[in-house]
């Protein structure tokens, strides 16, 4: 009965992904069969193996699962603090932030060893295919080592989306794996044995970290960052195409696209010929089909793109009728997280004369009238329809 116990003690079943970390992380934009495989199977890390070979200690893998166990809002807040005590935001004068940074120990812990578990699994799934000579894609759900893989990388990937600063303690904490985070993760995406599923999540995670780090943190890694930035853009868009990966593009364009040096690569000739990329965001966002993260995710594109006075001419092109569109959207989509960023995206354009001419000719300001009698519950959209009615009645005359 003991040994049951003990045995029970290694594994960390998520049963129910609303209670858990993972559950945050980009699972409204990860096929959805892969992740109802996932539920199908069991999602969960089993520590067993990399406990007997490994040689841990029992007490440290015990601590961990006690952590993944706890509720994701404690392990958000010890995650946060140990962030800020690295980083040295703490002051620990206080006896309540000395015991919080103590406790903030296990979070460090547990990514130490979701890392050394990531690894182990790999390279023992790896030499696992290598002896069963199996065709390509063959690291996939329901396999224990892929399983184990899957779910910290789910973890990485929701830690990160509740709050995007623990992205550097992930980043710090892949050197456990031998390898740099960047690194780590071009491995995977190289790897032609892995189902391009868990490339996703991987890629996902990297996004976030190369758009915290914006070419700014370790000197190691930023030597490349540009590099590193265009590959996996180059990646994301010949995967989205391959594999019919909408969401995939979506979801890790809006976050890399926050850089100006990727936009004016995204944007360049050697990467989109005849602007067919960005043609292409914008026929996702428009798509009657499409499902609403893209669509937002599409125009937070948009307004990463117009957010520089440099890019105004993609919008300026009358004939491309980019403006109509976003406005389209925003009527034919009245939810508030749409609606807002379509709205931010068009104030920014306000500041050129032809973008201003383009609304007028649409007639706008009667679409904003109509909005306004929306119920909206982001105050914000009522500021910026309002804002946006304001400055055009202010400029009528003057474009008459």
């Amino acid at each position: 009965m003991s040994e049951e116990v003990k045995e029970e003690k290694k594994v960390v079943q998520f049963n129910n992904l609303q209670d858990d970390i993972v559950y945050h992380a980009n699972i409204f934009n990860y096929d959805k069969k892969f992740l109802s495989d996932l539920l199908r199977y069991g999602l969960k890390i089993d520590f067993s193996q990399y406990l007997k070979e490994k040689k841990v200690k029992p007490e440290d893998i015990n601590l961990v699962i006690d952590f993944l166990k706890t509720k994701a809002k404690d392990q958000v807040e010890l995650m946060t603090i140990a962030v800020d005590h690295e980083y040295g935001r703490l002051t620990e004068e206080d006896a309540e932030i000395k015991k919080k940074v103590q406790q903030s120990k296990s979070a460090t812990k547990t990514l130490r060893h979701l890392f050394s578990l990531f690894k182990f699994c790999y390279d023992k799934a790896t030499e696992s295919l290598k002896q069963s000579m199996e065709a390509e894609g063959s690291i996939k759900v329901g396999e224990e080592n892929a399983d184990n893989m899957i779910a910290c990388l789910l973890f990485f990937d929701g830690i990160s989306m509740v709050n995007i600063d623990v992205i550097r303690l992930i980043e710090n904490n892949a050197s456990y794996t031998t390898k740099t985070l960047t690194e780590l993760v071009f491995m995977l995406l190289n790897d032609n044995n892995l189902d391009f599923h868990i490339k996703e999540i991987a890629s996902h995670i990297l996004s976030i970290d190369l758009m915290q780090n914006d070419g700014s943190n370790d000197a190691n890694e930023n030597e490349n960052f540009s590099e590193n930035c265009t590959n996996l853009i180059k990646w994301i868009y010949e995967i989205s195409i391959q594999k019919g990966r909408d969401s995939c593009l979506t979801s890790n364009l809006s976050l890399l696209l926050t850089i100006d040096e990727n936009i004016d690569y995204f944007l360049g000739k050697e990467f989109n010929k005849e602007y067919t990329h960005l043609r292409k965001i914008f026929d996702l966002m428009t798509d009657a089909d499409i499902n609403i993260n893209i669509i937002y995710e599409s125009l937070l594109c948009l307004w990463s793109i117009s957010s520089n006075k440099k890019y105004f001419y993609i919008f300026e092109n009358k004939d491309s009728k980019y403006i109509e569109k976003i406005v389209q959207v925003i009527r034919t989509n009245k939810i508030d997280k749409v609606a807002r960023i379509g709205l931010m995206t068009l104030q920014n354009l306000l500041d050129s004369q032809i973008c201003v001419e383009i609304l007028f000719d649409i007639k706008f300001m009667q679409t904003v009238s109509i909005l306004l009698t929306n119920k909206w519950n982001d105050p914000v959209i009522k500021e910026l329809l309002n804002f946006c009615f304001d400055f055009l009645e202010k400029n009528y005359k003057s474009m008459k």
